[in-house]
């Protein structure tokens, strides 16, 4: 249409693999804003996988620094919301399946 300008935002998007809190997640699946990742700690034989809804911000201003637009990783807050921790890879796809994309 005549005059209407449209941008597409570009969000920078979550790594397939990040440390947090003394744990290592891997991303295992991925479709849209669903996800899986596998939590890891070195000094356990134990994973965990994280089923989450990604979320986004549209960047902002935090201390006179400009953050970028981003993905976001689920909160503690949202666990429950949009985000899951099951013990077993069978658990979480269908967690997962669950989700809409």
């Amino acid at each position: 249409m005549y005059g209407m300008m449209t941008t597409m935002t570009e969000y920078k998007t979550i790594p397939t693999q990040f440390k947090k809190k003394g744990f290592t997640y891997t991303q295992l699946k991925r479709e849209g804003k669903r996800a899986i990742f596998q939590q890891t700690r070195a000094d356990s034989a134990l994973n965990n996988y994280e089923v989450v809804k990604i979320g986004r911000h549209n960047g902002y201003v935090m201390g006179g620094m400009s953050i970028a637009p981003a993905e976001t990783y689920p909160g503690s807050s949202l666990w429950g919301i949009t985000a899951w921790t099951c013990t077993s890879i069978d658990e979480a796809l269908k967690r997962y399946d669950t989700l809409p994309s």
